[in-house]
């Protein structure tokens, strides 16, 4: 498939939410052909016999099924792989979209906008288990101009992946040193703010689910510090190429300094051993490359 639209879907013991993810891709009305391609990293649930239950009765929908864990990175990087479609839409098995609209008005907007290498929309933040906690959103503040860039990207975050489409083609497959990364989402919208801005869509079409079994959520303040500054490491060492963005450079240093100051203030003592041995490991590795 040339054309249209790929969903590209990772899942690992997501029984209790896969289904409603594929049935809020299912339920999107284009006027252009959209596959699903599902990777189950080995799940020890019933998440991929909920997912072959659609396979055998749909031809839209392709099923990774990896015999062993293969951890998420490395698991997206097999997905994209078979994403086949002119944009390619993301959404985890834990995730939905909340908009039948959804991707006919991503790809409208691509379609008028050649130089835009993503889009995204605003997303509600569904806190599982506090189901009272509706109120927060992507991004969490009112954005001021209709697109974004990459200084932008690494100054603050503000985009859920749910609610991410991206120009097929840019990144033809994901690099060696994002496969190490702890989690993909930043290193991946940067990789693609490199050929272009992101167009915002400010309307609510994704809803991004918060729980106890969520890779990043579930984590202690401390770990969540650590691998984010772990990708920020890896992000420096892509962008202070001489090909890339001077611009992001610097403002990923600036960011790099403030993880440093609030790693020094703000966490416990065994916290800032682990973080301080993560930042000598790097400054050892900027040193043998210089």
């Amino acid at each position: 498939m040339q054309s249209g639209v790929s969903v590209c879907m990772t899942t690992y013991n997501q029984e209790k939410y896969i289904a409603e993810a594929i049935e809020s891709v299912l339920s999107q009305k284009t006027a252009f052909p959209v596959e699903l391609v599902i990777g189950d990293d080995c799940s020890t649930d019933s998440t991929c016999f909920v997912c072959r239950g659609y396979t055998s009765r749909l031809t839209n929908i392709i099923l990774l099924d990896h015999k062993a864990n293969m951890g998420l990175p490395r698991n997206l990087s097999l997905v994209w792989q078979e994403c086949k479609g002119k944009y390619i839409a993301m959404l985890e098995g834990d995730d939905l979209w909340s908009s039948p609209d959804k991707l006919q008005t991503q790809v409208e907007l691509m379609e008028q906008h050649p130089e835009y290498s993503m889009c995204f929309t605003r997303t509600t933040i569904r806190d599982e288990d506090n189901p009272n906690n509706h109120h927060r959103q992507f991004p969490y503040r009112e954005l001021t101009k209709p697109t974004l860039t990459i200084s932008d990207m690494i100054e603050h975050n503000l985009i859920a992946n749910c609610s991410v489409m991206y120009r097929a083609g840019l990144v033809p497959q994901l690099p060696y040193w994002m496969l190490t990364l702890p989690y993909c989402d930043l290193a991946l919208h940067c990789l693609h703010l490199e050929h272009g801005v992101a167009g915002y869509i400010p309307e609510f079409m994704a809803i991004y689910r918060m729980h106890g079994g969520s890779a990043f959520e579930s984590k202690s303040l401390a770990e969540r510090v650590r691998i984010s500054t772990e990708v920020y490491f890896a992000l420096s060492r892509h962008l202070n190429k001489p090909s890339c963005c001077n611009q992001a450079s610097e403002t990923l240093m600036l960011m790099l300094t403030a993880t440093t100051l609030y790693s020094f203030l703000a966490l416990p003592l065994k916290s800032k051993l682990i973080w301080w041995t993560l930042l000598f490991k790097e400054l050892g590795h900027a040193w043998r490359v210089r």
